[in-house]
């Protein structure tokens, strides 16, 4: 099987919902990172893999080696601000999506 596609995204609130930061210039950066993870989603959906492969250095941690998920769809909550929150205190806006 090939490599059809592959990205490397920043992660963090502020890139699912740039609205979160006031700061122009963070505001600004935080947009871009939106649009580039808007973009690497769609560059994924276009090439149609047959499987994805996502690494992260956080998330679900297993006694195996490798944990393979066999869902074709995903759903659940976010609750967006908890980055901002643990750097900046409880005055940072939070939003549940």
């Amino acid at each position: 099987m090939p490599l059809v596609a592959a990205a490397v995204l920043p992660h963090g609130d502020f890139a699912f919902d740039p609205s979160l930061l006031s700061n122009p210039t963070s505001r600004a950066a935080a947009d871009g990172l939106h649009r580039g993870s808007l973009l690497a989603g769609r560059l994924l959906a276009d090439a149609a893999p047959d499987a994805i492969v996502l690494t992260t250095p956080h998330g679900l941690q297993t006694s195996w080696d490798v944990g393979i998920y066999q869902n074709a769809a995903l759903q659940g909550v976010a609750t967006v601000g908890r980055d901002l929150q643990e750097s900046f205190g409880p005055a940072s806006p939070r939003k549940l999506y």
